[in-house]
């Protein structure tokens, strides 16, 4: 059969040992662009080609028809410069696996609760931005209250560190467990001087949780905060 550019996108994510998340914040395109893509069997426009080449350290040309190498070329056609080979291992050495991923339980519960696990399933790689947040960890998003910013099973990195404002995505961890959940998700409707208030489910309803009943507040960090460039 013959291999389609889907099956070399996939391809490329299992050489590099990433994910489909993880290539579309790299190419700076939403967070579940290529997935999207993929499951509708989309073709990306030129500029949207271009930058996923890159993330995934090959060419536009080996995306479309398989016909060149899947590493990158250099402008004069020949292979990579020593400078930039030189440049991507330094940059392996810099990036580690050692940021925790934490699986939620996936709940309908109407209040954004849910269980939290207390040891992570896997680790992801820590971007070189991402060593200015040590506590940072991955999480599978379990449920829908955080919809429409962000839809169950997709990845996102919270940080206890981080300080939130108004508006932005958090995960609460609970001081006790609340019929089996011990964590909500949400977003911060007002400042966390005495109480948590978050709104849940499209911004339709509202929780608040005591301030002095709470392990900690874990803002999720944005696009700009990944990439180092807030």
């Amino acid at each position: 059969m013959t291999e389609s550019i889907y099956d070399r996108i996939d391809r490329r994510i299992a050489e590099l040992d990433t994910t489909a998340h993880a290539v579309s914040v790299s190419a700076g395109l939403d967070r579940g662009y290529l997935a999207k893509l993929v499951g509708r069997r989309g073709m990306p426009n030129s500029d949207a080609l271009g930058k996923l080449a890159k993330a995934l350290d090959t060419t536009v040309s080996w995306l479309l028809d398989g016909t060149d190498s899947p590493q990158p070329k250099s402008a004069s056609g020949g292979e990579t410069p020593p400078s930039i080979e030189r440049r991507t291992r330094a940059e392996t050495q810099a990036v580690s696996r050692d940021l925790p991923l934490l699986r939620g339980e996936f709940t309908l519960r109407a209040d954004g609760l849910f269980r939290l696990p207390a040891e992570p399933s896997d680790w992801l790689y820590r971007t070189p931005a991402l060593k200015a947040f040590p506590e940072a960890y991955g999480l599978v998003i379990p449920n829908a209250t955080l919809r429409p910013k962000f839809d169950p099973g997709e990845l996102v990195l919270a940080c206890p560190g981080k300080p939130p404002r108004k508006g932005d995505a958090v995960i609460v961890r609970l001081g006790e467990d609340r019929d089996n959940a011990n964590a909500a998700l949400g977003t911060l409707a007002d400042d966390i001087t005495h109480e948590v208030l978050l709104t849940v489910n499209g911004q339709q309803q509202t929780v608040a949780h005591a301030t002095s009943s709470l392990s900690s507040v874990d803002k999720l960090l944005s696009l700009q905060e990944i990439m180092g460039l807030s």
